[in-house]
């Protein structure tokens, strides 16, 4: 059994040896079937890549009610197994739950993998691909789960070209037969090891939607649960719970969040000592929360246009109060808020005076 293999990394598809005196000492001493794996990792999906950071999280005293519900069913012995499926509009906070609940089960030692998805991803690779969801969700097990090492070590050795079969060999060779193999080994576990899979709607091709639900839906021997977030679609079926993120008023929660942020913006933008009190007012809150329609991409685009240091914050919020009038009243919130925006670079005569980042993408 390859025992000191547990502090691997990846990166650029290859395998690199940290943090253990006893790990390999370069890559070109790791074994051919680890060199494989690491070949076909995108980087890009993991939980603590680089490519994600500061990724968005559930501020503080928000959704408290979604992730005790979340929290509830992991730890229900009678769903290991099995899987949840949270699901929501677009903005709606589906990928900061994600990253909240990864974060929680990351320092109580029980998140086996995440795959956070997107189009975007190292290489162009797309993570979705036979070629690399599995590969990188079998090397975070392999990190994570130490007696499914060798079951997954003999699989890669046995067939170098795994990676060329169909998805439903790959995935029982690397994924399902090492964990039942492993389940023996693991059989005192009294606690869930938990898979998050984050915006399955990114996944590029939607035949790998349904392979990847296909493989997760199979019944595990080993103590595992699967969580999965992605827009509702009708590639897949036979699911055990799904929790829709549009059921809960998250109305609560977003003033919550504006509230807080608008008082970070009062203390730590330079303009800040001349506003009001308060600022803003109530009303003026209650305006947003309205217009947000359970989006907290909306608000965060808010907070974002608002806290410009390079502008008053009084006056770009007169901008996002101002009355929505045309399309502004029929699209969804972020479009409208991006149509006054225009508005305004229009009426200042400057194309990009008022702008927001890549919050909107």
């Amino acid at each position: 059994m390859l025992s000191t293999t547990k502090n691997l990394t990846v990166k650029d598809g290859s395998f690199m040896s940290v943090g253990n005196v006893h790990s390999v000492a370069s890559e070109r001493q790791l074994s051919p079937e680890l060199e494989l794996l690491g070949n076909h990792v995108i980087s890009s999906a993991l939980y603590d890549s680089v490519e994600r950071h500061d990724p968005p999280k559930c501020h503080p005293h928000t959704r408290e009610v979604v992730l005790k519900r979340i929290r509830e069913w992991v730890d229900d012995p009678a769903n290991l197994g099995r899987m949840m499926w949270i699901t929501g509009a677009p903005g709606v906070g589906k990928s900061a739950i994600a990253e909240t609940i990864a974060e929680g089960y990351l320092r109580a030692g029980q998140l086996a993998a995440c795959c956070f998805f997107s189009r975007a991803s190292s290489a162009g690779r797309a993570p979705g691909s036979q070629k690399t969801f599995l590969a990188t969700l079998a090397y975070q097990l392999f990190q994570a789960i130490p007696e499914m090492q060798d079951g997954l070590l003999k699989a890669l050795k046995d067939n170098p070209r795994i990676f060329n079969a169909i998805f439903i060999h790959q995935a029982k060779a690397l994924i399902v037969e090492p964990l039942n193999n492993a389940a023996v080994r693991a059989a005192a576990r009294s606690r869930p090891r938990v898979v998050i899979i984050d915006a399955m709607d990114e996944c590029p091709e939607p035949q790998g939607q349904e392979h990847i639900f296909e493989t997760i839906s199979i019944r595990l021997g080993f103590p595992l649960v699967f969580l999965v977030t992605s827009r509702l679609t009708d590639n897949i079926q036979n699911l055990t719970t799904r929790l829709d993120l549009d059921a809960y008023n998250s109305d609560s929660d977003i003033e919550v969040f504006l509230q807080s942020k608008f008082q970070e913006i009062r203390q730590n933008h330079p303009g800040g000592y001349a506003l009001p009190t308060p600022w803003p007012s109530k009303e003026q809150v209650d305006v947003l929360v309205k217009r947000a329609c359970g989006q907290f991409r909306y608000a965060t685009a808010v907070i974002e246009f608002v806290g410009s240091l390079q502008h008053p914050p009084s006056y770009r919020l007169e901008i996002v109060l101002s009355p929505l009038v045309g399309a502004e009243i029929t699209s969804s919130p972020l479009e409208g808020l991006q149509l006054q925006i225009s508005a305004a670079n229009k009426k200042h005569s400057k194309s990009s005076w008022f702008s927001l980042s890549n919050i909107t993408k």
